[in-house]
């Protein structure tokens, strides 16, 4: 992609269940946008990457997830300009099954009980949870 685009991409590999449940791979995602966050506000007397200093413009950053890559809570980072947010193929729900996984709940691919399995929430947590429910009331 960056080969196409005038543009600098960070990709973020974050901790992978079954050994790690949530909320891990969302602290990997916070620690990657906090160095950023970082390096957009450092100058050339702190630690920033003297190659960042020259090519970014962190006026203008997208943050893309794909699958349950993006979440950003709380974040503090107004020494970016967060200009957008791509969500590719996005992994949420709620208890109440959506439209597509009863579409497909006998996929030869991916089976409902196959999709089921994906969800590796922290015990005791059902699908109501903020973390694959980002839109229920508790997250409002």
């Amino acid at each position: 992609m960056s080969a196409h685009l005038p543009a600098l991409i960070a990709f973020v590999e974050y901790s992978l269940a079954p050994e790690h449940r949530l909320p891990a791979a969302y602290q990997d995602a916070m620690d990657a946008i906090a160095w950023a966050r970082d390096q957009a506000a450092a100058d050339s007397a702190v630690a920033v990457d003297p190659w960042l200093e020259e090519l970014a413009d962190f006026s203008k950053v997208f943050l893309m997830g794909i699958s349950a890559g993006l979440r950003l809570l709380d974040q503090d980072v107004r020494s970016m300009k967060i200009v957008g947010l791509i969500m590719n193929q996005p992994f949420l729900g709620g208890v109440r099954r959506t439209g597509s996984e009863l579409k497909y709940y006998n996929d030869r691919v991916i089976p409902l009980h196959g999709a089921d399995l994906f969800w590796v929430l922290p015990h005791g947590a059902d699908r109501a949870h903020e973390y694959s429910n980002p839109l229920s009331d508790g997250c409002r």
